[in-house]
């Protein structure tokens, strides 16, 4: 079985882990923020506080399936004990936790509230804490899939080469999550490359494709464009997968009964932008204007944080998104990047602080 604990130690804010098999684990940022070393005694005993509300709150099966599809995920406002004696407020936020197919294992992120963090801190804390919420759940599924193309290699070996590759597949994906992990608690670049963009954009596409099919959404090229594609950029590959991945999940969001998605990209003015553009129902200019806030979702069981982090990637790379009408309804999304020859992002700057 897959070891989770480096996931659990990579949330940049206090998180646990909670299953009948395993009981609690507490990750090390959980630990410092009650004043404990890893494994020190009596940081088990507030780590058990916190699963006792995840039992009671989230135990049922209800509940479970809820936070499965990402809702029920609403912040709880309470205390834990400090090692000092005094009483720490917190915010927790529950998830799902990759565990054994037999069962399921929550998760708790744990936010710092008291009054020594500014007010600024305390909101980027609970941002990074929402989003690794999702993240764990979106863990699940190539956790998962990596299980079931490991366990068919037993059953059908005629077809090994195919299943690994898909395992392989899917451990690239939990790894573009890692990043965006350590990205959010640390916004740094590194093992910044030369790359087409445009490859990573047509691999952001090839993990969509399966939703895009299951919602009848075709994918289109532009039909005539330079047989090399476009000049490379210097991103993080990962990360730049990421960002875009983010804006084809916003695409499918704006097309659950079907539509198209157009992908080009053109060059002007020592910069290349890729257009993923829907045929969704688009958004009013009033609500445009807000699609970058952290939160901020049109969709009932929305995170709203997809576009903040897209354009927290693209920033970081000294880009920028924008979003406007699309060529036939709906909307464009751009990604604009300076090119290779262009001075190179800073690699120790973030996104925006």
């Amino acid at each position: 079985m897959l070891d989770t604990q480096p996931f659990l130690e990579a949330i940049p804010v206090g998180a646990l882990v909670w299953s009948p098999s395993s009981g609690v684990r507490p990750n090390a940022a959980f630990a410092a923020m009650l004043g404990y070393g890893p494994g020190e005694q009596g940081l088990h005993a507030s780590a058990e506080a916190v699963a006792r509300y995840l039992q009671e709150i989230h135990g049922t099966p209800e509940r479970l399936e809820a936070l499965r599809r990402g809702e029920q995920r609403e912040p709880v406002y309470s205390e834990v004990r400090h090692r000092s004696g005094s009483s720490v407020p917190v915010v927790v936020i529950p998830s799902v936790w990759p565990g054994p197919p037999e069962e399921t294992a929550l998760l708790a992120l744990v936010v710092d509230l008291r009054p020594g963090l500014d007010q600024e801190r305390r909101e980027k804390i609970a941002i990074v804490g929402r989003w690794a919420a999702g993240a764990a759940h979106d863990l699940r599924t190539p956790i998962a899939a990596v299980k079931m193309a490991l366990q068919a290699v037993e059953r059908r070996p005629d077809r090994a080469p195919e299943l690994i590759a898909e395992a392989l597949r899917q451990l690239a994906r939990v790894d573009r999550i890692m990043q965006n992990l350590l990205f959010m608690g640390k916004p740094q670049l590194s093992e910044l490359q030369p790359v087409s963009a445009w490859d990573l954009l047509l691999a952001a596409v090839a993990e969509v494709q399966e939703r895009a099919e299951a919602q009848n959404v075709r994918v289109y090229l532009p039909a005539l464009r330079a047989a090399d594609g476009p000049p490379p950029v210097v991103v993080h590959p990962p990360l730049m997968q990421q960002a875009f991945t983010y804006l084809l999940d916003n695409a499918l969001d704006a097309m659950a009964e079907g539509g198209i998605v157009l992908l080009d990209w053109t060059v002007l003015d020592g910069r290349l932008r890729l257009d993923v553009c829907d045929s969704g129902p688009g958004i009013g200019e009033a609500l445009r204007t807000r699609v970058f806030e952290a939160f901020f979702s049109t969709k009932p069981e929305g995170l709203g944080l997809g576009l903040t982090l897209c354009q927290d990637i693209v920033q970081a790379h000294g880009g920028e998104v924008e979003i406007a009408p699309g060529p036939a309804g709906g909307l464009r999304a751009s990604v604009i990047l300076p090119l290779a020859g262009d001075p190179a992002p800073d690699p120790g700057a973030g996104g925006s602080d």
